[in-house]
């Protein structure tokens, strides 16, 4: 599970008056436009897996790096869209950014998870 004080975290006070001010849709723009936080470490590194359990949750030097804006970039288009928010993040001069290719089923596989599909909520 997410810390829920990430959002407080992850934004800042002049950025959070910006997105109430204007209200306007930064998350699907961000994902049609693409951003990435640039965490280099794989999944190994972002997912702490509970040895007794087996209830996975985002670890805390993920959740570290990507409460830091400057870790943070987007594209030049997104950029250009929502100019209020230019310095809180790098801004890469290219129109969109690319997924991320992660092999989350093969992840899955190797900790004993089997089928994502198949994994209960209750998890």
């Amino acid at each position: 599970m997410l810390d829920l004080t990430l959002a407080y975290k992850f934004v800042s006070p002049e950025m959070r008056d910006g997105l109430i001010h204007d209200m306007r849709d930064y998350i699907v723009a961000m994902q049609t436009l693409g951003c990435s936080v640039n965490w280099d470490y794989g999944l190994e590194a972002a997912i702490d897996i509970n040895e007794e359990s087996g209830s996975m949750t985002v670890s805390e030097i993920f959740q570290d790096h990507i409460c830091n804006l400057a870790n943070w970039s987007v594209s030049q288009r997104f950029a250009d869209i929502f100019p209020e928010l230019r310095g809180f993040y790098r801004i890469v001069e290219q129109k969109t950014i690319p997924m991320s290719v992660v092999d989350v089923e093969e992840y899955l596989r190797r900790h004993g998870r089997g089928d994502p599909m198949s994994v209960s909520s209750s998890d």
